[in-house]
């Protein structure tokens, strides 16, 4: 699979694409050492979400930064994990 939008960051790494509700996400891990996951919306830079790996899977830390209204962080969140753990490799 290619990716769909436009990312200028060398130090990604591709993982995959994924339908959701509003369209296509791409999904990245980003930094030289894979710190932090990624998902691009659409080609707007400022278009995408982000969070650092080590907190994928959190959902406490998540709820208690953002407030248990916030299910759409707690979904990114899981979405995040199955693409770290399913992602490409290339």
């Amino acid at each position: 699979m290619k990716a769909k939008w436009k990312h200028d960051c060398d130090a990604c790494r591709f993982l995959g694409g994924m339908f959701m509700p509003h369209g296509l996400v791409d999904w990245y891990v980003c930094g030289t050492t894979d710190r932090t996951i990624l998902a691009r919306f659409s080609d707007e830079g400022s278009d995408y979400w982000s969070k650092d790996v080590r907190h994928v899977g959190d959902d406490h830390r998540i709820a208690t930064e953002w407030g248990t209204d916030n299910k759409g962080f707690i979904g990114m969140n899981l979405l995040a994990e199955f693409m770290l753990k399913t992602g490409e490799t290339k």
